[in-house]
């Protein structure tokens, strides 16, 4: 069983990188007001801030390539108690915080129609697409729509990738050699970049489609970098070359040929398997404690970073002028460190010991 075996050595390089995912989604969501007091600064990073979006995209292929590190081999036997347990254990580590954010907003949305006041985008704030949030189904429709805590569409994306998972090792298309899976891996990500560029609007509201390419893709990529057989490659020179290749990609090469962002994909392929390999100075970088706490606090910034915005915009003085950019770092900083202290630690660990308190008492769970 999945829980009673310890899930393999952890990729710090992969864990590091997923706070700087974060962070470029949370500036993203920035390049308002709060930089607008900030010429320079908005001037120099412009390229960079305008494809904050792709921190999305990078998570999605991160996580097919750590749930394929660590449950490929455990679910190759197709058994239901092990595809129980594994989507049990996925739902720990999702479903509490965006439950938890989710009941603050219907407190906050409720508060504001108690005082008489509509909030901003009512559209967002109904009944039905929040039983559809608790369910983490909200996102399951081409094209997508933004409801409740919009971040968590992203969310909902990853539950269904972990639902079809089981289902993706059966068929062996990642794992049955390490050239197929780089085929895979490459038309996967290329697939994607051509949808989401001739998708009219591009890509943004077709989670679905980003999610299907970038997971698959991150368990092929996963597959060959288990195989060794590119071991011997220079991966810390790649892994710089690609960082390089992507900011010419943002100040130069999209804009000349009017591109969107997701043509970079496939360099966002490259840099996750290159980190892999822990080699060079990028990996060591991303294998510091400042970024595997943000690593690990990722998922919590992601998730209340919206929220936060929210209030923050409606606090009068805190929301405008040179502070402005800093008071909503700081703040995001502050309520996802206790949001990950609070909530998404210890509700995990609960609800992994109800899974381990159902197995003793040999009550099926599935």
């Amino acid at each position: 069983m999945i829980s009673n075996q310890r899930l393999r050595q952890e990729i710090y390089p992969l864990t590091g990188i997923r706070a700087l995912a974060a962070t470029w989604v949370v500036l993203y969501h920035m390049t308002g007001d709060e930089f607008k007091a900030w010429p320079h600064l908005n001037y120099l990073f412009a390229p960079i801030l305008r494809h904050g979006y792709l921190g999305v995209d990078l998570f999605f292929i991160l996580s097919g390539f750590i749930i394929h590190y660590n449950y490929a081999g455990k679910l190759a036997r197709f058994r239901i108690s092990a595809i129980g347990e594994f989507l049990w254990m996925r739902l720990a580590r999702l479903w509490p915080v965006h439950a938890f954010l989710l009941v603050l907003f219907a407190l906050l949305i409720w508060g504001q129609r108690r005082s008489g006041t509509l909030p901003g985008h009512p559209e967002l704030y109904t009944a039905r697409a929040f039983l559809w949030n608790v369910l983490l189904t909200q996102s399951w429709w081409i094209p997508l729509k933004d409801s409740w805590n919009v971040p968590a569409w992203s969310i909902s994306c990853e539950w269904l990738a972990y639902l079809v998972f089981p289902f993706l090792i059966a068929s062996r298309l990642c794992t049955l050699s390490a050239r197929l899976s780089a085929v895979v891996a490459t038309l996967a990500l290329v697939a994607t970049a051509l949808i989401c560029q001739i998708m009219q609007p591009p890509g943004a509201t077709y989670g679905v489609v980003r999610i299907a390419g970038e997971f698959l893709a991150g368990c092929a990529l996963c597959h060959v970098f288990q195989t060794g057989v590119i071991n011997h490659l220079p991966w810390h020179h790649i892994v710089s070359f690609t960082i390089i290749a992507l900011l010419v990609s943002f100040y130069m090469v999209l804009p000349a040929l009017g591109l969107g962002g997701y043509c970079c994909l496939p360099l966002l392929g490259a840099i996750v398997l290159s980190l892999a390999y822990q080699r060079g100075f990028v990996a060591r970088l991303c294998s510091t404690r400042v970024f595997l706490f943000g690593g690990y606090l990722s998922y919590s910034v992601y998730m209340v970073h919206n929220l936060c915005f929210i209030l923050l915009k409606r606090a009068g003085p805190w929301s405008g002028g040179e502070r402005s950019l800093f008071v909503h770092l700081f703040v995001t900083f502050i309520a996802s460190v206790l949001l990950f202290y609070g909530v998404e630690q210890p509700c995990r660990k609960a609800m992994r010991k109800v899974w381990q308190r159902h197995k003793q008492r040999g009550v099926p769970v599935v």
